[in-house]
């Protein structure tokens, strides 16, 4: 966006007071026109209707002196006296392309960026490449600095799916068969329990799942094992009047008879 300079006292000039109200919007918004395109003070005569202005009102800014007659239009008075020229702003506007590439500049943190509109990203490949000539990578980089270039992601493997009975494809290794032999289970044996079993929680490393089941065989003995059985529900003290039950002796007395010794030779010493 440009701007125009404009006294603040042009109301009260002596050139205005002869203008009527039509013809001075006509010389404030040919003053804007002019400023925006670039024309130094140019306004062709076809441009009247768009600024909302007629020749009469253009013959009348013409004879107060703030128009000059001008091959296919007219002029504004001291227009590049007081208003940029087109060369001027135009170096005014590079100027501050500039200013704005240094601060996006520093902001990035040093990465190089583009001094005009990227044509493509710099390590892509064109969407349509042109058969006639091999791939090229453009550059059109500052400072001679070049992008990172993009490592290629890694396609992720596939994850297991987690079933209840051991798959097929599922055989055991040199470890299993350690294990088995530090333990003292047949591994034949335990494979093929191993295979029939269903589980109850569904499992995705077999293999790890198999040692659980190897170390679970030597210590319950499920399978093959020696094993040491654990009873986890102890028997029950018999109570009065069940098989299996004894009156315990009194405190201080000792009762022969629940100790198994016959009466006859308690009594003979």
């Amino acid at each position: 966006m440009s701007w125009v300079k404009l006294d603040d006292r042009v109301w009260s000039h002596r050139k205005f007071a002869k203008l009527s109200g039509e013809a001075a919007r006509l010389w404030m918004f040919a003053l804007c026109w002019a400023n925006a395109h670039g024309t130094d003070g140019m306004v062709p005569e076809e441009c009247l209707p768009m600024l909302r202005g007629t020749s009469k009102q253009a013959r009348e800014l013409v004879a107060t002196g703030l128009w000059h007659d001008h091959e296919g239009g007219w002029k504004i008075h001291d227009y590049l006296d007081y208003q940029p020229g087109s060369s001027r702003d135009a170096q005014a506007k590079e100027a501050n392309r500039e200013r704005v590439q240094r601060h996006r500049y520093k902001r990035n943190g040093g990465v190089t960026h583009y001094t005009e509109e990227p044509v493509m990203p710099c390590n892509s490949p064109p969407s349509r490449p042109v058969p006639s000539r091999p791939d090229q990578v453009t550059s059109n980089l500052i400072e001679g600095n070049p992008l990172p270039v993009a490592k290629p992601e890694k396609p992720k493997a596939p994850r297991p799916k987690a079933e209840r009975f051991v798959p097929e494809s599922w055989q055991p290794n040199a470890s299993h068969e350690a294990k088995a032999t530090e333990l003292s289970v047949l591994l034949r044996r335990e494979v093929d329990s191993f295979r029939s079993h269903e589980f109850k929680t569904p499992k995705t490393d077999w293999d790890r799942a198999f040692h659980g089941w190897l170390a679970r065989s030597a210590q319950f003995g499920t399978s093959s094992g020696p094993g040491r059985p654990v009873n986890r529900f102890p028997p029950k003290t018999p109570r009065m009047g069940e098989p299996g039950w004894r009156r315990q002796p009194d405190a201080g007395v000792v009762n022969e008879a629940d100790y198994g010794w016959p009466p006859d030779e308690v009594a003979n010493g």
